[in-house]
């Protein structure tokens, strides 16, 4: 069987990473165009403003939920390694 070795490092800054990432999605879709004046495409633009904005709430909600679980994968990692840890004999004749 062989190692599995994790930075756990890595992992809460893959995490960080992804919260800080969505800052700027998560500023727009706060502050929507409230007008458009597209004239007779007003209706148009509108309504495609309002789908990217769905998709945007959408990939936040994502990547927000992924951050979550890759912050949980880490602390599952390092209760797992701690643990594994403990549980290894320590010099001669025992633990």
């Amino acid at each position: 069987m062989t190692g599995i070795n994790v930075n756990p490092d890595a992992l809460r800054r893959v995490a960080d990473d992804m919260r800080t990432s969505t800052a700027k999605l998560d500023a727009a879709a706060k502050n929507p165009v409230s007008e458009v004046n597209a004239g007779k495409s007003s209706p148009e633009v509108q309504a495609a403003i309002a789908t990217l904005l769905r998709a945007s709430a959408g990939l936040l909600d994502g990547t927000l939920r992924t951050a979550d679980e890759v912050a949980a994968g880490r602390t599952d990692y390092l209760k797992t390694d701690d643990g594994a840890a403990e549980n290894m004999p320590h010099g001669r004749g025992g633990n």
